[in-house]
């Protein structure tokens, strides 16, 4: 096949994805391409992943006991087993360095919205559920790494991917310091 033949073969390829999945592609790349991923992941598959209901932004304030009960039955369904202690204590450290506040000398979680667009949940195990499987979906190889005790693997993999947008040695520190406690 001729260079020419190829260049227009994968020009026609490429417009037929853009008519077939009739996304903007301007809107997909301002949102860093979560638009264009769950554009092309819009199937029944992945709809089961995280939940649909969208509702208003509201603060809800859990203890510390009530966040892990929550976390623990949405990364037990997710693995379809009781999770090590490594998987449990990672998954641990990462909700709570993005929630976690102390008060008066107590910790809780604030679960909050921000600057961002982040989906909102009806309940805490629903924002519980969301969050395991959005990494699950979303973060395969942070996924594959819940039961490393690395929580410096963990943070380079999520941020090798775009979860967040800290520094990683701010990011790997906050986890490693919080993980460190769970697995205590």
């Amino acid at each position: 096949m001729r260079d020419e033949d190829q260049t227009l073969l994968i020009i026609l390829l490429g417009a037929w994805i853009l008519s077939k999945y009739k996304f903007e592609i301007v809107p997909a790349l301002e949102q860093k391409g979560s638009k264009l991923y769950d554009t092309l992941h819009d199937d029944a598959g992945h709809k089961q992943d995280l939940p649909a209901n969208e509702v208003p932004e509201q603060l809800t304030v859990l203890s510390l006991a009530e966040a892990r009960q929550h976390l623990n039955a949405a990364l037990t369904h997710a693995l379809g087993r009781t999770p090590t202690n490594h998987e449990a204590a990672m998954l641990y450290a990462h909700s709570d360095f993005e929630n976690l506040e102390v008060t008066a000398g107590h910790p809780w979680y604030r679960l909050r919205g921000n600057t961002q667009k982040f989906r909102s949940y009806v309940s805490p195990s629903e924002g519980a559920t969301g969050m395991v499987f959005l990494i699950k979906s979303r973060y395969p190889v942070a996924w594959g790494l819940l039961d490393s005790d690395d929580p410096a693997a963990y943070a380079a993999a999520l941020k090798a991917r775009g979860y967040y947008t800290a520094p990683l040695p701010t990011y790997t520190s906050g986890l490693a310091t919080r993980y460190k406690v769970h697995r205590a």
